[in-house]
Formats: C-alpha cells, structure tokens, sequence
C-alpha cells in the first residue's frame, strides 16, 4: 500500500478538496502515484454518509473487478454491513442490470455471458458450413470485425453485404450467422452487455428513469479509458448531469485499441457543465528522479491537462540507460541487473520488464530460464484456456442455460463417447429445427436419429438433473463433482493423457477448477442463481489484464498489462523507434505511444531501467531501428549509462563509432554496472550507431534495400493463400522480400526464405 493510501496519515490539500466536494460534475485529475484508489474510496464513504443512504444508492464503475473487490472490502471495514451491489466493471454492472430487466429488454434471465473461447467455436462453425477453415482465414479476424461493427452499432444483414467486396463480405455474412447463433444459444457476447443496455435505456423511459430515481450519485474510476458506449451509459443513468464524479488521468489513456476515447476525459467539462476539477499534484510512488523523467517526456504531448506533479518520497538514483547490440544481449543484461538487486537485498519479485508487444518476451524468457531466475509471463487465456477447464466449464453453462447449443457441442464426445462428425452435424441441424428445446430433450432426439442407447441418454439424464439442480440454487462445487463422478473425466485424462507430465498438468487443472468453485459463494441479496453468478464472474474476468504474482518471481508483462501495478526496480526494454513507438497512421497515435512510455516509466518507484538495440530479431526478421525518439526527452542530468546517438557530444559519438561494446556514461554508474560486458564473441557483430569515416572499414558492410526486376511478373503458389503474381520484389538476399498479389485479390508482402513459394513460370 503506497504513502497515500494508508488510512494513518490525513488527506492533501488536493485529495480532500476531491473527497468532500459539495455538488455538481466533478473531474478529479489523478496522475500515476498520485493517491487515486485511497481518493475514490474516501469520496464514496463521504458521498454515503451526506446522503443517509444505503449503498444500493451508488452507481460505481471500475477498470478491474480487483479494484471494484478492494473497494467494496474497505468501505465495508470502515461502515460495517454496507451493501454494495452496484460496484463493478462497466460489463459486470450491465450484466446485472440487463438480468434485472430482462424482459424489457428481451432476453432470458439465464442468458450466458460468451468467452472469447466461445466466441472463436462458434465462428469456427460457421466457417464449417461455408467450408472455410483456419488455413484460410483467422477466426479472430472475423471477431474483430463482427467487434467493431457493434461498437459502431451497425447491425447485420443484407444492406450491410450489398456494400463490401471479398473478405469483407464473407464478415458480414458471418456476422449475420453470428448473432443468429447467441440467440439460439441465449447469449450475449462481452460487446453485447453494453449495446444492449444502452439501446434499453435509451428506448424505455420507465426503465431509464427508475435508474435515475435509484442512483443518487455515479462514480467512475478510470475515466479516461471509458469508450463510447460507456460514456453514454453514464449520461443516460446521470440525473440533469449532476451527480457524476469521475476519476482519472488523460496521461494514461493507453486503450484505443479497445474503443476507449480521450476525448471524455478531454471534454468533460463541456458534456457537464459547471464541472469542478481537482488536480492530485503530489505523487507518493516514484522518486523525484523517475517523476521528474516520466513528466519530462509526457510533456511532449499536445491537448492535454498540464500538472506539475511534485514526488513526496526522498532523493533516488538517475534513470539508467543501456544500448545493447541485439535482444540476445539485452535478455542477459536485464538478467545481470536482476541479479545485482538481489545480492543488495531485492527481492525478485520487486522487479518487473515491460515491453511493447508479446514478441518481446521470448529471448527473455530464454535468458531467465537458462540463468535461473524465477519469473512469470503474464499474457493468453492461461488457465482458463486450458481444454480440461474449457470443457468442465461447458458442462456447467449448459446446467445453467439449457440453450447454450456451443457448449452442448463441446461435451457431446467429451469424454469420448464414440460420436463423430456426423453426430455433431445432426446435433447442429436439431438446434436450428427445435430452437425452442433444451438440451436434454434434444439429445434425447440424437439418441433416436442416432440409434444409440446408453451414452446419450445418460448424458440427457445428467444434464436435465443439473439443470433442475442449478436452478434450485445448487451451489456450483456440488455439481461440477457430480460431472466428475458421472463422467469419469479424470479416469479419461489418465488414459487420454500418455505423457506423465502431461497427465499431471490437467489433472492439476481439475482440482484447480473444483477449487475455485468450493471458495465461490454468492453475494447476500444475489438474483442469480450461485451456478450463474459464478460462470458470469469467470467469463468477465477472462477480459482484464491478469493481477499480479505473489511477489516471488520476476514480472515479465506488456505496458499494457502492468497497468495498476508498481514494483520498486521497473526495466523498460525495446526502445526503438518502430517498437516503442509503433507509428500510426496518425500524429495521436504517436501521442497515445508516448502515453504508453510514461505508463511504463511510473510503474517504478526506486529504480528504473531502460534499453533498446542495435539490431532486433522479431517475426523472423532482423531489423536495425534508431533509439526511440521519446529518449531524447528525459533530461540529461536525469540519466546515466548510455545515450541515444542523437543526443551524445562529437567526441562520444567518435568512440561509440570506434569501440561499439563498451559502456558510454553521461555520470557516475552505480555500482556493479560496469561489471557486464557482452559475450567476446558477440563484441564485434554490431555496426556503429553513427559511422565515422575513418572508422568505415572496420565496420560491417551495409545490407542494401534494392528492387529485383527479374522477380516481377512470376507467377508463384503458397501453401495456405494459394496462386498469386509477384508485384514486387527487393534484396538482400537472403531476406527476399516479395509483394504478391493471390487470386482473392489480397496484396501480402512475404519473407521467400520461409514462404514455401513454388514458382510456376516466369
């Protein structure tokens, strides 16, 4: 718990203006470290007791279910029996409302929440019927479109087909197929929750104003995150646009990938008029070092709030810089650092490496485990992906949605109860002639076209008594054991399973499972059954970033995954211009990357670590990008190590030419640094950063980009795009790129080395 959350020490000046503001709109501006969670909890206890109400007055949005867990738990601490029930992420609030109103909005009460999982297998289907399969086209990308269109509220159909062309086209027919297939399930998708909501209270008037009328305040954490969608909702629910409090930092809006706009955060005062804001200047995280570096480069950005952020803790150590000639070298070195920290003392799990993409992660996941060193990646699906979870968990949904027909699919064979592709189309065709059947009273229907006794009905036979059971309140544990007996499901994990290590590993997934469903338990006054409360708990929280470990091993995470954590020694690595940032199309995209960069620099609160290379492998390629133009920010007197070329002195510039491997200081290194030095063999394989010309023979020779004619026009065939003509072709060999034109009309620029082209004239 930082300085600024304890409960001990009094509120600012700044925090206490937020917490005990009187009326009206407020914008509270929270920069990283600044003391928001302790704020947004102690204006929520402010707001309950003014008001003489009970909890169930508040309309509380937050990021992650974590925060919405750790508030609810300390407000309950300090105003003991305080119910809570409308604190939550924006889709589990929607969830509940659309359950609550169910009717009004047309769905089932029992609807089910779809995981990406789900999502995939029923795309997956779809593309089966068209004779389409993952060779051909990537059942994500069908997902993020079918995603965008919702989120622009364009609806499926045949206006929508008529005006797109090839791939485009076949996403518009799957959308359509799509959404035919969550309403014979009785689903909704994580997109829906919102769409769904809004278009209820932006047509229903009586249900829109009963929100009003419950809500005595809004409260919203994390604002500058919120997409369209959400940004409505809070307008719909807000009374005369009143009573809204919002919290959050344009400097760390980092998802508009995922919708969110900064404009909210930007503009609020104009949606609400009147608004108060309230800027949190002090920052209890960081030394005054990293801050002063982090708001250095921050300030680079235009259209945003200026603050001038004082750090409370004691003076720290310059911000350390290091060049590296590869990722190899760089792996080793964030190793030799993490060593060094534990010998003073660290802990392993104080530090965490951030890096901009996933494929950063391999040659440092290499390099730890060759070197020792306990770490954790964070990123996928991970547990909930595994196919003893995916499966169980089917068996439960369908307890809890008889009209789940994915699910019901995913257990018709599992275990293995001889049924093959012919059962699975009859089980599909039975779904679309009896849309109104459950899923016993289908099997049932199987079993007769199927001609088969024993293993079908029993699995009608266990399925219709977990239904009656689930809906009698059952709690989740007791039928998730009851699956386990009647099936045997681990007797088959053991004979399915012929690796030892294999065996364990799923079986472990097992009793992990039925763990977690033994530690649920349902909130007082839930309207839910336990069984749906807790499925909607794990399909919700399959969408956020994972939470961090116990504190015994090294964090290696995207920026965007560390989002809301800290660690006292941070290493950013991959500065490099095309990595950090990835330019856009856009000047705000390169804005929205050095949002990206600040996140990452205030996750440190003593140490921060920062790197890029001479050369990087990634997607199979070698790449030689410039340092990160966001370098050239940070202050010099903040910085030790290395410098990025563009900013060294001549005479530097000259040895870094001549003597590439060494360690150049702008100061003092701290101490053990200048222990590391790369492999004698690596020593000499990088270029210098800036040539120098009477250095020219000594380096390498410069691999030129030039155009290959005599590769133009060749007819050539790929393996998965199929026949295509070369419209392009450039060298070095044996990088040959070629641009190549197939016969869906897609242009795709390929590495030939590992294309598997096979060249058919020309």
């Amino acid at each position: 718990m930082s300085h600024s959350e304890s409960p001990e020490v009094p509120l600012n000046p700044e925090q206490a203006a937020a917490v005990f503001h009187e009326g009206g709109p407020l914008l509270v501006l929270a920069p990283a470290g600044s003391g928001k969670t302790r704020v947004v909890i102690e204006r929520l206890l402010s707001l309950i007791s003014r008001s003489g109400e009970g909890g169930e007055r508040f309309f509380v949005a937050t990021f992650t279910r974590k925060a919405a867990g750790e508030l609810v738990e300390r407000i309950s601490r300090k105003i003991p029996g305080t119910r809570l029930p409308w604190v939550g992420t924006f889709h589990s609030l929607s969830a509940r409302l659309l359950r609550r109103f169910s009717k009004e909005a047309g769905l089932s009460p029992d609807f089910t929440i779809f995981d990406s999982g789900d999502q995939k297998a029923l795309v997956r289907e779809i593309m089966k019927r068209h004779r389409i399969t993952d060779e051909d086209l990537n059942p994500q990308d069908a997902l993020r479109q079918i995603g965008r269109w919702k989120n622009a509220r364009q609806r499926p159909g045949p206006d929508l087909s008529r005006r797109l062309f090839g791939t485009n086209r076949w996403f518009a027919t799957c959308y359509e197929e799509y959404e035919k297939g969550l309403e014979a399930s009785r689903a909704l998708d994580y997109d829906d929750l919102l769409l769904r909501l809004v278009a209820l209270l932006g047509g229903s008037p009586e249900v829109a104003g009963a929100l009003r009328e419950q809500f005595h305040h809004i409260l919203v954490d994390e604002y500058q995150d919120t997409n369209p969608l959400q940004e409505e909702l809070i307008r719909l629910l807000s009374r005369n646009r009143t009573n809204v409090t919002v919290v959050g930092d344009d400097d760390q809006s980092i998802y508009q990938f995922r919708g969110a706009d900064i404009a909210h955060i930007r503009s609020f005062g104009e949606h609400y008029p009147g608004a108060r804001r309230v800027l949190l200047s002090r920052n209890y995280r960081s030394t005054p070092t990293i801050v002063s570096a982090a708001s250095a480069v921050i300030a680079r950005n235009g259209k945003r709030y200026e603050k001038e952020v004082q750090a409370v803790r004691g003076t720290g150590v310059p911000v350390f810089m290091k060049e590296l000639s590869s990722e190899e070298e760089e792996a080793e070195y964030v190793c030799h650092r993490v060593r060094e920290w534990t010998k003073t003392g660290g802990r392993y799990g104080d530090s965490a490496v951030l890096f901009r993409t996933h494929a950063q992660a391999i040659p440092l996941e290499k390099a730890f485990s060759l070197a020792g060193i306990p770490f954790y990646r964070k990123g996928g699906g991970g547990f909930f992906e595994g196919r003893e979870v995916k499966d169980l968990l089917a068996y439960l949904r369908v307890m809890a949605n008889p009209f789940d027909r994915v699910s019901l699919s995913r257990i018709l064979n599992v275990p293995a109860r001889g049924l093959g592709e012919k059962a699975q189309e009859t089980l599909r065709r039975l779904g679309e002639d009896l849309p109104g059947a459950s899923a016993p009273e289908i099997l049932e229907r199987l079993a007769l076209e199927q001609r088969r006794g024993g293993t079908l009905p029993d699995l009608a036979a266990l399925l219709s008594e977990g239904i009656s059971r689930a809906h009698g309140l059952e709690l989740p544990r007791t039928l998730l054991e009851e699956v386990l007996l009647r099936t045997d499901y681990r007797g088959w994990v053991v004979q399915a399973s012929h690796d030892p290590e294999e065996r364990e590993r799923r079986l472990e997934a097992v009793s992990e499972l039925l763990r977690m469903t033994g530690e649920f338990s349902p909130a007082p006054g839930e309207d839910r059954t336990p069984l749906s409360a807790f499925l909607e708990d794990i399909a919700l929280a399959q969408q956020e970033p994972g939470m961090a470990d116990d504190g015994g091993r090294v964090a290696l995470m995207t920026i965007h995954q560390s989002k809301g954590l800290e660690f006292d020694q941070v290493f950013v690595v991959g500065l490099e211009d095309q990595i950090l940032p990835i330019r856009g199309k856009s000047p705000t995209d390169v804005e929205e990357e050095r949002r990206l960069f600040y996140v990452a620099m205030t996750r440190a609160r003593l140490r921060l670590h920062i790197s890029w290379c001479q050369t990087r492998r990634m997607y199979g390629r070698t790449h030689s990008h410039p340092p990160s133009p966001f370098l050239r920010d940070i202050p010099r007197d903040l910085v030790e190590g290395d410098l990025p070329s563009a900013v060294r002195s001549d005479r530097e510039t000259a040895r870094a030419a001549s003597r590439p491997w060494e360690i150049r200081r702008s100061g003092t290194a701290p101490s053990g640094a200048s222990g590391f030095r790369p492999k004698a063999s690596e020593r000499t394989q990088a270029p210098p950063r800036v040539p120098v010309r009477e250095e020219s023979a000594r380096r390498e020779p410069e691999r030129v980009r030039a155009r290959r004619p005599e590769w133009i026009g060749r007819k050539v065939r790929h393996p998965r795009f199929g026949e295509g003509e070369v419209l392009d072709a450039f060298s070095p060999d044996p990088d040959l790129e070629v641009v190549i034109r197939f016969s869906d009309g897609a242009s795709r620029t390929l590495l030939a080395r590992v294309a598997n082209l096979t060249i058919l004239e020309g």
